[in-house]
C-alpha cells in the first residue's frame, strides 16, 4: 500500500500514531504469498513534519523487500523534519535472482528537509534518527538532503545504499559509512 500526508503546514504524527504499511501474508488455498512493505510520503509544503517518539512508522515485510519512507520539508520559513519515533524497516528471506540467491532489501528513508530537528544541532540530530534507524533494521537506503547547517558523520550510517548532501554547509566523515552486507552497497 501507500501513504500519503501531504499539507499547507505541519504534518504532525502524535505519540499514538502508527502508520502500518508492512507486507503481509496471504493465503490463496494451500499456498502462502507474502507482499513487500508499502512507501509513506510525509511532506508539509511550507511546514515540518514532525514524529512524535511514541509513534511507528511500519515498512517491514517478511519474504519479501520493506518499503519506502520520505519526508519531505524544504520551505526556507519553517523545513523542519523530525523523526523522533519508530521506524520498522526488517526484510527476511531470499529470491532467486538468474540462479543467485539475494536477500530482500531492508527498508529505505529518504530526507529532504532544510533542517533536522528543533531542539539538538544538526550533528546531535542526525546521529539519534540513524541510532533510531538501526534499532529499526532500516538497512535499504538511507538518503539526506539537508539545506542548512554543518554535519559531521560518525558510526551511525548503516546501509545497502548512502546518499548525504548538504546544499549550504560542510560535510565531514570522521567514522565509518557503513555499506556492507550481503548486497552489493553504495555510498553516495
Amino acid at each position: 500500500g501507500k501513504v500519503t500526508l501531504d499539507a499547507r503546514g505541519d504534518v504532525v504524527l502524535t505519540d499514538e500514531a502508527l502508520i502500518d504499511v508492512s507486507g503481509r501474508a496471504v493465503a490463496f488455498n494451500d499456498v502462502t504469498k507474502y507482499a513487500a512493505g508499502g512507501d509513506v510520503l510525509l511532506e508539509s509544503r511550507t511546514g515540518n513534519v514532525l514524529q512524535a517518539a511514541g509513534s511507528t512508522i511500519n515498512l517491514s515485510a517478511t519474504y519479501n523487500q520493506a518499503g519506502k519512507l520520505r519526508a519531505v520539508a524544504v520551505d526556507s520559513g519553517a523545513g523542519i523534519v523530525d523523526l523522533a519515533g519508530k521506524i520498522l524497516g526488517s526484510s527476511s528471506g531470499v529470491y532467486d535472482a538468474g540462479g543467485t540467491w539475494v536477500p530482500y532489501l531492508a527498508g529505505a528513508v529518504e530526507i529532504q528537509a532544510q533542517r533536522l530537528g528543533a531542539s539538538a544541532s544538526l550533528n546531535e540530530q542526525f546521529a539519534a534518527l540513524n541510532q533510531r534507524l538501526n534499532q529499526g533494521e532500516v538497512f535499504g537506503a538511507r538518503s539526506f538532503q539537508i539545506k542548512q547547517g554543518d554535519l559531521v558523520i560518525g558510526n551511525d550510517v548503516k546501509a545497502n545504499n548512502v546518499s548525504v548532501s548538504l546544499d549550504n554547509g560542510s560535510l565531514r566523515v570522521t567514522g565509518r559509512v557503513d555499506a556492507s552486507g550481503e548486497r552489493v552497497g553504495t555510498n553516495a
